[in-house]
C-alpha cells in the first residue's frame, strides 16, 4: 500500500467520523437546547478568561505590570470559577 492510499484512507475515515460528530451535535441541540446553551457560555467564558490572562501576562513581560501586580491580576481573573472546557 502506497503512501496516498493510506492518506486517501485516513481522510475518508475523519470525514466520516466528522459526520457523525456533526449530527451528534445536531441531535443534541435538537434535544437539549438548554445543555447547547451552557456548553457554549462556558465555552466563551473560557476563551474570555484566556484572552485576560495573556493579556495580563504580556503586559508583564513589556514591563508595564511588577511581577507582584501580575500575580494579583492573574489570581483575579482566573479566579475560583476558572478550569479548561
Amino acid at each position: 500500500m502506497c503512501d496516498s492510499e493510506i492518506a486517501s484512507i485516513v481522510i475518508n475515515e475523519s470525514e466520516v467520523e466528522g459526520e457523525e460528530a456533526r449530527k451528534f451535535l445536531e441531535d443534541v441541540r435538537a434535544t437539549f437546547p438548554e445543555v447547547l446553551h451552557v456548553v457554549k457560555t462556558r465555552h466563551v467564558t473560557y476563551s474570555v478568561l484566556q484572552h485576560l490572562i495573556d493579556y495580563v501576562q504580556n503586559l508583564e513581560k513589556i514591563g508595564l505590570l511588577e511581577q507582584k501586580e501580575m500575580f494579583y491580576l492573574h489570581d483575579a481573573v482566573q479566579g475560583p470559577f476558572f478550569c479548561s472546557p
